[in-house]
């Protein structure tokens, strides 16, 4: 068995950063593709489908961008699952609110309990708001330690319920 290998030097960290870099771009995955598979399975209306499909267009795109000027960033296919796995998993229903709403109205509606417990998005339609509703919704997931194993498996359900 081969020891694991941990980097110590800044110089090592960034070889090993740069070696993923280069093997996540031979490794393309098709997000769109998956994206669609996942919005098919889903009750949206055909202006939420173009915007996610819009979104995730973009986030692609952009990304390179993105991590020059933000050094410290997400690999892009971490990022991107990430989304895949908000809209799969923490969204049921995305509704788009009406141009004549206003952003007080939209944020009574979506700070509500009942829009959390549904798995519920409103917003405007646009990919900045859209993807910052999506982050929001997302549900945070609590892991105990193996050594707190007697209690693992009951703290993990309290604190993973959803409020």
């Amino acid at each position: 068995m081969r020891p694991c290998y941990k980097a110590n030097t800044k110089e090592e960290r960034g070889l090993t950063l740069k070696k993923e870099e280069i093997f996540s771009k031979l490794n393309i995955r098709d997000y769109s593709g998956k994206l669609e598979k996942i919005i098919a399975k889903k009750a949206f209306s055909v202006d939420t489908k173009n915007l996610l499909l819009s979104m995730f267009y973009k986030m692609e795109n952009s990304y390179e961008d993105y991590s020059k000027i933000k050094a410290d960033t997400k690999l892009k296919k971490d990022i991107l699952e990430e989304m895949l796995g908000i809209i799969e998993i923490d969204c049921k229903f995305i509704e788009l609110a009406k141009p004549s709403q206003t952003k007080e109205e939209i944020e009574e509606e979506r700070k509500s309990a009942v829009v959390k417990r549904e798995r519920r998005v409103i917003t405007h339609p646009n990919e900045r708001d859209l993807i910052h509703a999506l982050y929001n919704i997302r549900i945070k997931k609590f892991k105990i330690p193996q050594e707190y194993k007697v209690i693992r498996k009951s703290m993990e359900n309290l604190l993973n319920q959803r409020k």
